[in-house]
Protein backbone atom coordinates (compact mmCIF):
# COMPACT_ATOMS: atom_id res chain seq x y z
CA UNK A 1 0.00 0.00 0.00
CA UNK A 2 2.98 2.37 0.42
CA UNK A 3 3.81 2.57 -3.30
CA UNK A 4 0.23 3.29 -4.47
CA UNK A 5 -0.12 5.95 -1.78
CA UNK A 6 3.14 7.69 -2.71
CA UNK A 7 2.20 7.53 -6.39
CA UNK A 8 -1.12 9.23 -5.65
CA UNK A 9 0.53 11.90 -3.49
CA UNK A 10 3.16 12.55 -6.16
CA UNK A 11 0.59 12.88 -8.94
CA UNK A 12 -1.58 15.23 -6.89
CA UNK A 13 1.37 17.36 -5.80
CA UNK A 14 2.66 17.50 -9.37
CA UNK A 15 -0.66 18.65 -10.81
CA UNK A 16 -1.30 21.26 -8.12
CA UNK A 17 2.29 22.55 -8.19
CA UNK A 18 2.25 22.97 -11.96
CA UNK A 19 -1.09 24.76 -11.75
CA UNK A 20 0.28 27.17 -9.15
CA UNK A 21 3.53 27.68 -11.07
CA UNK A 22 1.83 28.48 -14.37
CA UNK A 23 -1.17 30.44 -13.15
CA UNK A 24 -0.60 31.96 -9.73
CA UNK A 25 3.08 32.43 -8.89
CA UNK A 26 3.46 36.08 -9.92
CA UNK A 27 0.04 37.34 -8.89
CA UNK A 28 0.15 40.02 -6.21
CA UNK A 29 -2.20 38.26 -3.76
CA UNK A 30 0.76 36.80 -1.87
CA UNK A 31 -1.14 36.01 1.33
CA UNK A 32 -3.70 34.02 -0.63
CA UNK A 33 -0.85 32.32 -2.47
CA UNK A 34 0.66 31.26 0.83
CA UNK A 35 -2.61 29.69 1.94
CA UNK A 36 -2.93 28.00 -1.44
CA UNK A 37 0.52 26.43 -1.10
CA UNK A 38 -0.47 25.03 2.29
CA UNK A 39 -3.71 23.77 0.78
CA UNK A 40 -1.77 22.01 -2.00
CA UNK A 41 0.26 20.10 0.57
CA UNK A 42 -2.79 19.16 2.61
CA UNK A 43 -4.71 18.03 -0.47
CA UNK A 44 -1.83 15.97 -1.85
CA UNK A 45 -1.34 14.03 1.39
CA UNK A 46 -4.91 13.76 2.64
CA UNK A 47 -7.08 13.24 -0.44
CA UNK A 48 -5.64 9.76 -1.13
CA UNK A 49 -6.71 8.77 2.41
CA UNK A 50 -10.16 10.36 2.62
CA UNK A 51 -13.10 8.63 0.89
CA UNK A 52 -14.77 11.42 -1.10
CA UNK A 53 -16.28 9.34 -3.88
CA UNK A 54 -19.45 11.39 -3.96
CA UNK A 55 -17.41 14.52 -4.67
CA UNK A 56 -15.40 13.31 -7.59
CA UNK A 57 -16.08 12.72 -11.25
CA UNK A 58 -17.09 9.09 -11.22
CA UNK A 59 -15.79 8.17 -14.67
CA UNK A 60 -12.35 9.68 -14.02
CA UNK A 61 -12.20 8.02 -10.64
CA UNK A 62 -13.12 4.61 -12.00
CA UNK A 63 -10.57 4.90 -14.81
CA UNK A 64 -7.84 5.84 -12.35
CA UNK A 65 -8.59 2.99 -9.99
CA UNK A 66 -8.69 0.60 -12.91
CA UNK A 67 -5.27 1.73 -14.12
CA UNK A 68 -3.36 2.15 -10.85
CA UNK A 69 -3.76 -1.47 -9.65
CA UNK A 70 -2.40 -2.64 -12.99
CA UNK A 71 0.66 -0.42 -12.59
CA UNK A 72 1.20 -1.63 -9.05
CA UNK A 73 0.69 -5.26 -9.95
CA UNK A 74 3.25 -4.92 -12.74
CA UNK A 75 5.87 -4.68 -9.99
CA UNK A 76 6.60 -8.24 -8.85
CA UNK A 77 5.93 -8.77 -5.19
CA UNK A 78 7.07 -11.54 -2.92
CA UNK A 79 4.58 -14.38 -3.38
CA UNK A 80 3.40 -15.97 -0.16
CA UNK A 81 2.73 -19.64 0.22
CA UNK A 82 0.96 -21.57 2.93
CA UNK A 83 2.61 -24.98 2.89
CA UNK A 84 1.47 -28.27 4.32
CA UNK A 85 3.51 -29.25 7.39
CA UNK A 86 5.94 -32.13 6.80
CA UNK A 87 4.77 -33.96 9.88
CA UNK A 88 1.73 -33.95 12.13
CA UNK A 89 3.68 -32.36 14.95
CA UNK A 90 5.25 -29.64 12.84
CA UNK A 91 4.04 -26.06 13.14
CA UNK A 92 2.22 -24.36 10.28
CA UNK A 93 4.68 -22.94 7.80
CA UNK A 94 4.21 -19.44 6.47
CA UNK A 95 6.89 -18.73 3.93
CA UNK A 96 7.76 -16.11 1.35
CA UNK A 97 9.35 -16.61 -1.99
CA UNK A 98 13.15 -16.65 -1.75
CA UNK A 99 15.19 -13.88 -3.28
CA UNK A 100 14.65 -10.18 -3.63
CA UNK A 101 12.00 -8.89 -5.99
CA UNK A 102 11.94 -5.56 -7.84
CA UNK A 103 9.54 -4.11 -5.29
CA UNK A 104 11.96 -5.02 -2.49
CA UNK A 105 14.79 -3.20 -4.26
CA UNK A 106 12.58 -0.17 -4.89
CA UNK A 107 11.63 -0.08 -1.22
CA UNK A 108 15.31 -0.35 -0.28
CA UNK A 109 16.27 2.51 -2.61
CA UNK A 110 13.43 4.66 -1.25
CA UNK A 111 14.46 3.86 2.33
CA UNK A 112 18.11 4.72 1.65
CA UNK A 113 17.13 8.00 0.04
CA UNK A 114 14.81 8.79 2.93
CA UNK A 115 17.53 8.07 5.49
CA UNK A 116 20.11 10.17 3.63
CA UNK A 117 17.75 13.11 3.25
CA UNK A 118 16.65 12.87 6.88
CA UNK A 119 20.25 12.68 8.07
CA UNK A 120 21.17 15.70 5.96
CA UNK A 121 18.19 17.64 7.33
CA UNK A 122 18.94 16.79 10.97
CA UNK A 123 22.63 17.64 10.53
CA UNK A 124 21.84 21.07 9.12
CA UNK A 125 19.07 21.77 11.61
CA UNK A 126 21.16 20.78 14.61
CA UNK A 127 24.08 22.90 13.35
CA UNK A 128 21.82 25.90 12.88
CA UNK A 129 20.17 25.53 16.30
CA UNK A 130 23.55 25.04 17.98
CA UNK A 131 24.97 28.20 16.39
CA UNK A 132 21.90 30.22 17.44
CA UNK A 133 21.94 28.85 20.97
CA UNK A 134 25.60 29.71 21.57
CA UNK A 135 25.48 33.17 19.99
CA UNK A 136 24.74 36.28 22.12
CA UNK A 137 21.45 37.94 21.19
CA UNK A 138 19.71 41.21 21.96
CA UNK A 139 15.91 41.69 21.95
CA UNK A 140 14.31 43.85 19.26
CA UNK A 141 10.77 43.68 20.66
CA UNK A 142 7.79 41.43 19.88
CA UNK A 143 9.89 38.44 20.96
CA UNK A 144 12.42 38.95 18.13
CA UNK A 145 16.11 38.36 18.92
CA UNK A 146 19.00 39.91 16.96
CA UNK A 147 22.15 37.80 16.74
CA UNK A 148 25.20 39.81 15.70
CA UNK A 149 27.64 37.65 13.76
CA UNK A 150 30.77 39.27 12.37
CA UNK A 151 31.36 36.36 9.97
CA UNK A 152 27.92 36.68 8.42
CA UNK A 153 27.60 38.70 5.22
CA UNK A 154 24.08 37.57 4.28
CA UNK A 155 21.35 38.40 6.82
CA UNK A 156 18.81 35.67 7.50
CA UNK A 157 16.10 34.71 9.98
CA UNK A 158 14.95 31.47 11.57
CA UNK A 159 11.78 31.58 13.64
CA UNK A 160 12.39 34.37 16.21
CA UNK A 161 16.12 34.85 15.48
CA UNK A 162 17.55 37.38 13.02
CA UNK A 163 21.23 36.93 12.20
CA UNK A 164 23.32 39.64 10.56
CA UNK A 165 26.51 41.68 10.83
CA UNK A 166 25.48 45.31 11.50
CA UNK A 167 28.99 46.59 10.77
CA UNK A 168 28.82 45.47 7.12
CA UNK A 169 25.71 47.54 6.33
CA UNK A 170 24.87 51.23 6.37
CA UNK A 171 22.27 52.50 8.81
CA UNK A 172 19.63 52.80 6.11
CA UNK A 173 20.35 49.37 4.70
CA UNK A 174 20.34 47.83 8.20
CA UNK A 175 16.90 49.27 8.91
CA UNK A 176 15.55 47.74 5.70
CA UNK A 177 17.18 44.38 6.47
CA UNK A 178 15.71 44.27 9.98
CA UNK A 179 12.30 45.31 8.67
CA UNK A 180 12.41 42.54 6.05
CA UNK A 181 13.58 39.81 8.41
CA UNK A 182 11.18 40.92 11.15
CA UNK A 183 8.30 40.27 8.75
CA UNK A 184 9.57 36.73 8.25
CA UNK A 185 9.58 36.27 12.03
CA UNK A 186 6.15 37.84 12.65
CA UNK A 187 4.48 35.76 9.94
CA UNK A 188 6.15 32.50 11.00
CA UNK A 189 7.64 31.92 7.56
CA UNK A 190 10.13 29.40 8.96
CA UNK A 191 7.23 27.01 9.56
CA UNK A 192 6.45 27.08 5.83
CA UNK A 193 10.06 26.29 4.97
CA UNK A 194 10.22 23.41 7.43
CA UNK A 195 6.99 21.92 6.08
CA UNK A 196 8.27 22.17 2.51
CA UNK A 197 11.57 20.59 3.56
CA UNK A 198 9.84 17.67 5.31
CA UNK A 199 7.72 17.07 2.23
CA UNK A 200 10.83 17.13 0.04
CA UNK A 201 12.42 14.52 2.30
CA UNK A 202 9.40 12.23 2.15
CA UNK A 203 9.10 12.66 -1.64
CA UNK A 204 12.79 13.05 -2.44
CA UNK A 205 12.28 11.13 -5.70
CA UNK A 206 9.58 13.51 -6.91
CA UNK A 207 10.94 16.62 -8.69
CA UNK A 208 7.71 18.49 -7.94
CA UNK A 209 8.48 18.41 -4.21
CA UNK A 210 11.69 20.33 -4.97
CA UNK A 211 9.83 22.76 -7.22
CA UNK A 212 7.18 23.26 -4.53
CA UNK A 213 9.85 24.15 -1.99
CA UNK A 214 11.27 26.84 -4.28
CA UNK A 215 7.79 28.24 -4.86
CA UNK A 216 7.21 28.44 -1.10
CA UNK A 217 10.55 30.16 -0.63
CA UNK A 218 9.81 32.69 -3.35
CA UNK A 219 6.33 33.52 -2.06
CA UNK A 220 7.67 34.15 1.45
CA UNK A 221 10.18 36.63 0.04
CA UNK A 222 7.43 38.35 -1.93
CA UNK A 223 5.41 38.69 1.27
CA UNK A 224 8.32 40.18 3.25
CA UNK A 225 9.30 42.56 0.41
CA UNK A 226 5.74 43.85 0.09
CA UNK A 227 5.53 44.43 3.85
CA UNK A 228 8.77 46.44 3.82
CA UNK A 229 7.57 48.67 0.99
CA UNK A 230 4.21 49.17 2.71
CA UNK A 231 6.12 50.53 5.71
CA UNK A 232 7.23 53.44 3.51
CA UNK A 233 10.74 52.43 2.47
CA UNK A 234 11.91 53.75 -0.91
CA UNK A 235 11.62 51.02 -3.54
CA UNK A 236 14.73 51.72 -5.66
CA UNK A 237 17.04 52.07 -2.65
CA UNK A 238 15.64 48.85 -1.20
CA UNK A 239 16.27 47.02 -4.46
CA UNK A 240 19.83 48.42 -4.61
CA UNK A 241 20.52 47.11 -1.11
CA UNK A 242 19.17 43.73 -2.18
CA UNK A 243 21.59 43.68 -5.12
CA UNK A 244 24.58 44.65 -2.98
CA UNK A 245 23.84 41.99 -0.41
CA UNK A 246 23.23 39.33 -3.06
CA UNK A 247 26.77 39.80 -4.40
CA UNK A 248 28.24 38.65 -1.09
CA UNK A 249 25.58 36.19 0.01
CA UNK A 250 26.14 32.68 1.26
CA UNK A 251 22.65 31.29 1.94
CA UNK A 252 22.00 28.84 4.76
CA UNK A 253 19.41 26.09 4.33
CA UNK A 254 16.13 26.22 6.29
CA UNK A 255 16.40 30.00 6.70
CA UNK A 256 14.79 33.11 5.22
CA UNK A 257 17.69 35.02 3.65
CA UNK A 258 17.48 38.75 2.96
CA UNK A 259 19.22 38.26 -0.39
CA UNK A 260 17.74 35.09 -1.79
CA UNK A 261 19.10 33.80 -5.10
CA UNK A 262 15.68 34.49 -6.71
CA UNK A 263 16.53 38.18 -6.69
CA UNK A 264 15.32 38.80 -10.25
CA UNK A 265 11.85 37.48 -9.46
CA UNK A 266 11.65 39.55 -6.27
CA UNK A 267 12.47 42.77 -8.11
CA UNK A 268 9.96 41.84 -10.80
CA UNK A 269 7.24 41.39 -8.17
CA UNK A 270 8.06 44.69 -6.47
CA UNK A 271 7.70 46.52 -9.80
CA UNK A 272 4.55 44.64 -10.78
CA UNK A 273 1.20 46.37 -10.66
CA UNK A 274 -1.49 44.89 -8.37
CA UNK A 275 -3.27 42.00 -10.04
CA UNK A 276 -6.73 42.82 -11.43
CA UNK A 277 -9.75 41.19 -9.86
CA UNK A 278 -10.42 39.00 -12.89
CA UNK A 279 -7.32 37.06 -11.83
CA UNK A 280 -9.50 35.44 -9.15
CA UNK A 281 -10.75 33.28 -12.00
CA UNK A 282 -7.33 31.63 -12.03
CA UNK A 283 -7.71 30.78 -8.36
CA UNK A 284 -11.15 29.35 -9.00
CA UNK A 285 -9.74 27.25 -11.84
CA UNK A 286 -6.90 25.95 -9.67
CA UNK A 287 -9.25 25.12 -6.81
CA UNK A 288 -11.48 23.26 -9.24
CA UNK A 289 -8.58 20.87 -9.80
CA UNK A 290 -9.21 19.69 -6.25
CA UNK A 291 -12.57 18.46 -7.53
CA UNK A 292 -10.81 16.46 -10.22
CA UNK A 293 -8.33 15.29 -7.60
CA UNK A 294 -11.08 13.24 -5.99
CA UNK A 295 -10.34 10.78 -8.79
CA UNK A 296 -7.18 9.94 -6.85
CA UNK A 297 -9.05 9.19 -3.63
CA UNK A 298 -8.53 5.76 -2.12
CA UNK A 299 -11.67 3.78 -2.98
CA UNK A 300 -11.93 1.83 0.28
CA UNK A 301 -11.28 3.15 3.73
CA UNK A 302 -9.95 -0.11 5.15
CA UNK A 303 -6.90 0.14 2.87
CA UNK A 304 -5.64 3.04 4.98
CA UNK A 305 -4.88 0.55 7.73
CA UNK A 306 -2.46 -1.40 5.55
CA UNK A 307 0.06 1.47 5.38
CA UNK A 308 0.09 2.12 9.14
CA UNK A 309 2.65 0.62 11.58
CA UNK A 310 1.58 -2.59 13.29
CA UNK A 311 1.68 -0.95 16.73
CA UNK A 312 -1.09 1.54 15.93
CA UNK A 313 -2.91 -0.47 13.25
CA UNK A 314 -5.79 -1.54 15.59
CA UNK A 315 -6.32 2.06 16.68
CA UNK A 316 -6.30 3.35 13.10
CA UNK A 317 -8.77 0.62 12.14
CA UNK A 318 -11.08 1.76 14.90
CA UNK A 319 -10.86 5.39 13.82
CA UNK A 320 -11.44 4.62 10.14
CA UNK A 321 -14.42 2.31 10.45
CA UNK A 322 -17.81 4.02 10.78
CA UNK A 323 -19.35 0.91 12.33
CA UNK A 324 -17.77 1.53 15.70
CA UNK A 325 -20.02 2.57 18.55
CA UNK A 326 -19.74 5.72 20.62
CA UNK A 327 -16.43 6.11 22.47
CA UNK A 328 -16.20 5.61 26.20
CA UNK A 329 -17.26 1.99 26.51
CA UNK A 330 -14.91 -0.46 28.20
CA UNK A 331 -14.75 -2.65 25.11
CA UNK A 332 -13.57 0.27 22.99
CA UNK A 333 -10.92 1.17 25.54
CA UNK A 334 -9.50 -2.36 25.43
CA UNK A 335 -9.21 -2.51 21.65
CA UNK A 336 -5.40 -2.46 21.82
CA UNK A 337 -5.29 -5.26 24.39
CA UNK A 338 -5.84 -8.68 22.78
CA UNK A 339 -5.98 -10.46 26.15
CA UNK A 340 -8.92 -8.33 27.26
CA UNK A 341 -11.02 -9.56 24.32
CA UNK A 342 -9.72 -13.05 23.72
CA UNK A 343 -12.17 -14.91 25.98
CA UNK A 344 -15.30 -12.77 25.58
CA UNK A 345 -18.49 -14.80 25.26
CA UNK A 346 -19.51 -14.14 21.62
CA UNK A 347 -23.27 -14.38 22.12
CA UNK A 348 -23.12 -11.87 24.95
CA UNK A 349 -21.98 -9.08 22.60
CA UNK A 350 -24.09 -6.73 20.53
CA UNK A 351 -23.44 -6.31 16.81
CA UNK A 352 -21.73 -2.98 17.53
CA UNK A 353 -19.36 -4.62 19.99
CA UNK A 354 -18.70 -7.47 17.59
CA UNK A 355 -17.72 -4.93 14.96
CA UNK A 356 -15.13 -3.67 17.40
CA UNK A 357 -13.91 -7.17 18.24
CA UNK A 358 -13.52 -7.72 14.50
CA UNK A 359 -10.62 -5.28 14.44
CA UNK A 360 -8.65 -6.53 17.40
CA UNK A 361 -5.45 -8.47 16.60
CA UNK A 362 -6.96 -12.00 16.54
CA UNK A 363 -9.63 -11.47 13.93
CA UNK A 364 -12.45 -13.89 13.16
CA UNK A 365 -11.74 -16.22 16.08
CA UNK A 366 -14.11 -16.46 19.06
CA UNK A 367 -13.68 -18.60 22.17
CA UNK A 368 -16.61 -19.91 24.15
CA UNK A 369 -15.68 -22.28 26.95
CA UNK A 370 -13.64 -25.14 25.50
CA UNK A 371 -14.81 -24.40 21.93
CA UNK A 372 -13.16 -22.13 19.42
CA UNK A 373 -15.29 -20.82 16.54
CA UNK A 374 -13.51 -19.55 13.45
CA UNK A 375 -14.56 -17.93 10.19
CA UNK A 376 -12.76 -16.85 7.04
CA UNK A 377 -14.56 -13.89 5.40
CA UNK A 378 -14.52 -12.88 1.76
CA UNK A 379 -12.40 -9.81 2.50
CA UNK A 380 -9.82 -11.64 4.61
CA UNK A 381 -6.27 -10.34 4.22
CA UNK A 382 -3.11 -12.41 4.53
CA UNK A 383 -2.76 -10.96 8.02
CA UNK A 384 -6.29 -12.15 8.85
CA UNK A 385 -5.53 -15.68 7.62
CA UNK A 386 -2.37 -15.80 9.66
CA UNK A 387 -4.25 -14.55 12.72
CA UNK A 388 -6.90 -17.28 12.33
CA UNK A 389 -4.15 -19.89 12.04
CA UNK A 390 -2.54 -18.65 15.26
CA UNK A 391 -5.88 -18.78 17.09
CA UNK A 392 -6.53 -22.35 15.95
CA UNK A 393 -2.97 -23.35 16.86
CA UNK A 394 -3.57 -22.14 20.42
CA UNK A 395 -6.26 -24.84 20.65
CA UNK A 396 -3.83 -27.59 19.68
CA UNK A 397 -4.93 -27.78 16.03
CA UNK A 398 -3.41 -26.74 12.73
CA UNK A 399 -4.96 -24.89 9.81
CA UNK A 400 -3.15 -25.08 6.50
CA UNK A 401 -4.13 -22.86 3.59
CA UNK A 402 -3.55 -25.06 0.56
CA UNK A 403 -4.55 -22.44 -2.00
CA UNK A 404 -6.21 -19.06 -2.21
CA UNK A 405 -6.89 -16.49 -4.90
CA UNK A 406 -7.96 -12.85 -4.88
CA UNK A 407 -9.85 -10.85 -7.48
CA UNK A 408 -7.76 -8.76 -9.94
CA UNK A 409 -7.97 -5.70 -7.66
CA UNK A 410 -6.97 -7.70 -4.55
CA UNK A 411 -10.19 -6.68 -2.77
CA UNK A 412 -11.68 -10.05 -1.82
CA UNK A 413 -11.06 -13.77 -1.96
CA UNK A 414 -12.49 -15.58 -4.96
CA UNK A 415 -11.35 -19.07 -3.96
CA UNK A 416 -9.95 -20.73 -0.87
CA UNK A 417 -8.96 -24.28 0.05
CA UNK A 418 -8.00 -25.01 3.64
CA UNK A 419 -7.43 -28.04 5.83
CA UNK A 420 -7.66 -28.36 9.60
CA UNK A 421 -5.84 -31.15 11.43
CA UNK A 422 -7.12 -32.11 14.86
CA UNK A 423 -6.14 -35.03 17.04
CA UNK A 424 -9.60 -36.42 16.44
CA UNK A 425 -9.30 -36.24 12.65
CA UNK A 426 -9.07 -33.67 9.87
CA UNK A 427 -11.38 -31.75 7.56
CA UNK A 428 -11.15 -29.79 4.31
CA UNK A 429 -13.12 -26.87 2.88
CA UNK A 430 -13.00 -25.79 -0.76
CA UNK A 431 -14.80 -22.44 -1.29
CA UNK A 432 -15.31 -20.29 -4.36
CA UNK A 433 -15.82 -21.07 -8.02
CA UNK A 434 -16.14 -17.76 -9.94
CA UNK A 435 -13.11 -15.70 -10.89
CA UNK A 436 -14.69 -12.33 -10.16
CA UNK A 437 -17.11 -13.21 -7.34
CA UNK A 438 -16.29 -13.23 -3.62
CA UNK A 439 -16.54 -16.40 -1.60
CA UNK A 440 -19.43 -16.47 0.85
CA UNK A 441 -16.97 -17.26 3.59
CA UNK A 442 -16.34 -20.47 5.46
CA UNK A 443 -16.47 -21.36 9.12
CA UNK A 444 -16.26 -24.14 11.64
CA UNK A 445 -15.23 -24.98 15.16
CA UNK A 446 -12.76 -27.04 17.17
CA UNK A 447 -12.77 -28.16 20.78
CA UNK A 448 -9.94 -28.86 23.16
CA UNK A 449 -11.23 -32.40 23.57
CA UNK A 450 -10.68 -33.16 19.87
CA UNK A 451 -14.02 -32.18 18.34
CA UNK A 452 -14.00 -30.78 14.82
CA UNK A 453 -16.70 -29.13 12.74
CA UNK A 454 -16.20 -27.96 9.15
CA UNK A 455 -18.76 -25.72 7.45
CA UNK A 456 -21.03 -25.44 10.48
CA UNK A 457 -22.75 -22.11 11.09
CA UNK A 458 -20.88 -20.12 13.77
CA UNK A 459 -22.53 -18.24 16.67
CA UNK A 460 -25.00 -15.56 15.64
CA UNK A 461 -22.65 -12.65 16.27
CA UNK A 462 -19.87 -14.12 14.12
CA UNK A 463 -22.35 -15.22 11.45
CA UNK A 464 -23.65 -11.65 11.18
CA UNK A 465 -20.12 -10.40 10.63
CA UNK A 466 -19.57 -13.05 7.96
CA UNK A 467 -22.74 -12.04 6.12
CA UNK A 468 -21.95 -8.34 6.41
CA UNK A 469 -18.47 -8.91 5.04
CA UNK A 470 -19.91 -10.88 2.10
CA UNK A 471 -22.36 -8.08 1.33
CA UNK A 472 -19.56 -5.52 1.41
CA UNK A 473 -17.46 -7.72 -0.89
CA UNK A 474 -20.39 -7.97 -3.30
CA UNK A 475 -20.68 -4.19 -3.19
CA UNK A 476 -17.02 -3.89 -4.15
CA UNK A 477 -17.63 -6.33 -6.98
CA UNK A 478 -20.44 -4.14 -8.32
CA UNK A 479 -18.36 -0.97 -7.98
CA UNK A 480 -15.59 -2.50 -10.07
CA UNK A 481 -17.68 -4.54 -12.48
CA UNK A 482 -16.27 -2.69 -15.50
CA UNK A 483 -12.71 -3.49 -14.42
CA UNK A 484 -13.55 -7.17 -14.04
CA UNK A 485 -15.33 -7.18 -17.38
CA UNK A 486 -12.29 -5.75 -19.11
CA UNK A 487 -10.00 -8.19 -17.37
CA UNK A 488 -12.20 -11.09 -18.48
CA UNK A 489 -12.15 -9.85 -22.05
CA UNK A 490 -8.37 -9.47 -22.01
CA UNK A 491 -8.01 -13.08 -20.90
CA UNK A 492 -10.30 -14.25 -23.68
CA UNK A 493 -8.28 -12.32 -26.24
CA UNK A 494 -4.99 -13.72 -24.95
CA UNK A 495 -6.29 -17.22 -25.54
CA UNK A 496 -7.07 -16.22 -29.12
CA UNK A 497 -3.72 -14.65 -29.93
CA UNK A 498 -4.39 -11.10 -28.73
CA UNK A 499 -6.27 -8.18 -30.28
CA UNK A 500 -5.29 -6.31 -33.41
CA UNK A 501 -8.16 -3.83 -33.64
CA UNK A 502 -11.15 -2.56 -31.71
CA UNK A 503 -13.91 0.05 -31.91
CA UNK A 504 -16.05 1.41 -29.08
CA UNK A 505 -19.46 3.05 -29.48
CA UNK A 506 -21.21 4.91 -26.68
CA UNK A 507 -24.96 4.91 -26.23
CA UNK A 508 -25.30 8.41 -27.70
CA UNK A 509 -23.71 7.28 -30.98
CA UNK A 510 -26.31 4.56 -31.46
CA UNK A 511 -29.04 7.21 -31.12
CA UNK A 512 -27.38 10.14 -32.89
CA UNK A 513 -26.72 11.16 -36.46
CA UNK A 514 -24.24 8.32 -37.01
CA UNK A 515 -26.68 5.63 -35.85
CA UNK A 516 -27.64 4.46 -39.36
CA UNK A 517 -24.00 4.30 -40.47
CA UNK A 518 -22.99 2.27 -37.42
CA UNK A 519 -25.93 -0.08 -37.87
CA UNK A 520 -25.14 -0.59 -41.55
CA UNK A 521 -21.38 -1.06 -41.18
CA UNK A 522 -21.06 -2.65 -37.75
CA UNK A 523 -24.45 -4.34 -37.32
CA UNK A 524 -25.19 -2.68 -33.97
CA UNK A 525 -27.89 -0.15 -33.14
CA UNK A 526 -31.19 0.56 -31.41
CA UNK A 527 -34.38 -1.31 -32.29
CA UNK A 528 -37.83 0.22 -32.69
CA UNK A 529 -38.90 -1.57 -29.49
CA UNK A 530 -36.17 0.26 -27.53
CA UNK A 531 -33.81 -2.69 -27.13
CA UNK A 532 -30.27 -3.18 -28.28
CA UNK A 533 -30.20 -4.34 -31.90
CA UNK A 534 -27.60 -6.76 -33.29
CA UNK A 535 -28.00 -7.72 -36.94
CA UNK A 536 -26.96 -10.84 -38.86
CA UNK A 537 -23.71 -9.05 -39.69
CA UNK A 538 -22.30 -9.92 -36.25
CA UNK A 539 -24.19 -13.12 -35.49
CA UNK A 540 -21.07 -15.28 -35.80
CA UNK A 541 -19.17 -13.26 -33.17
CA UNK A 542 -18.60 -14.24 -29.56
CA UNK A 543 -20.71 -12.13 -27.21
CA UNK A 544 -19.99 -10.83 -23.71
CA UNK A 545 -22.25 -8.87 -21.39
CA UNK A 546 -20.36 -7.00 -18.66
CA UNK A 547 -17.49 -9.41 -19.09
CA UNK A 548 -19.47 -12.65 -18.88
CA UNK A 549 -20.38 -14.85 -21.87
CA UNK A 550 -23.73 -14.02 -23.46
CA UNK A 551 -25.69 -14.82 -26.62
CA UNK A 552 -26.92 -13.07 -29.74
CA UNK A 553 -30.54 -13.57 -28.65
CA UNK A 554 -30.02 -12.33 -25.09
CA UNK A 555 -28.30 -9.12 -26.18
CA UNK A 556 -31.09 -8.37 -28.64
CA UNK A 557 -33.46 -8.37 -25.67
CA UNK A 558 -31.37 -5.96 -23.58
CA UNK A 559 -33.43 -2.81 -22.74
CA UNK A 560 -31.71 0.12 -24.39
CA UNK A 561 -31.91 2.32 -21.28
CA UNK A 562 -29.61 -0.18 -19.55
CA UNK A 563 -27.07 -0.06 -22.36
CA UNK A 564 -23.89 2.04 -21.85
CA UNK A 565 -21.36 1.15 -24.56
CA UNK A 566 -20.22 -1.64 -26.85
CA UNK A 567 -16.72 -2.62 -27.92
CA UNK A 568 -16.02 -4.63 -31.07
CA UNK A 569 -12.71 -6.49 -30.98
CA UNK A 570 -10.95 -8.72 -33.45
CA UNK A 571 -8.48 -11.36 -32.30
CA UNK A 572 -5.35 -12.32 -34.19
CA UNK A 573 -6.98 -15.57 -35.28
CA UNK A 574 -9.81 -13.63 -36.98
CA UNK A 575 -12.42 -14.26 -34.27
CA UNK A 576 -14.67 -11.25 -33.51
CA UNK A 577 -15.89 -10.34 -30.02
CA UNK A 578 -18.84 -8.10 -29.19
CA UNK A 579 -18.50 -6.84 -25.60
CA UNK A 580 -21.53 -4.96 -24.26
CA UNK A 581 -21.44 -2.97 -21.03
CA UNK A 582 -24.49 -1.84 -19.10
CA UNK A 583 -24.96 1.09 -16.79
Amino acid sequence: MLFPYLIKVSLLLGGLTLGYRWLIQFESFSKVNRALLWLNVAAAWLLPLIPLAEWGPVEVQQEFHQTLPELVRSIPVATRYFLLPPAATSPILYQSATGWQISDWLLLVYGIGLLLMTGRFLYRLSGLLLSLRNAPAEPLGEGILLVCNEQNNSPYSFFRWIVCNPDSHSDGALQQILAHESEHVRQWHSADLLLAELQRIALWFNPFSWVHQRLVQGNLEFLADRAVLEHGYEKKQYQLNLLKTALQTNELPLTNSFAQSLLKKRIKMMNRRPSPYWVWGKYAFLLSTLYLSSAFVAPYKHQIVEITPEVVKPLVSALVEEALSEPGKTLKESILDPKAIENIEPDSLSQEDMDTVKYQPKKWVLVRGDTLYWAVPARATLSDLNSIQEGIKSFGSEMTINSFKYDPLQLFLTSLTLKIKQKGGSGTIDAGVAQYSPIKGCSGYITKSGGLGMGQTPPTSLQKQLQQDYQEANGLKQQNSITYARDSLEQVLKKNGGSYGNSTYLKKYLEGSYANTILREEGIGKSESNTLLLTELVKSADFLLDGTPSTFEKLNQLPFHQFDNVTILKAQNGQKFISVFTR
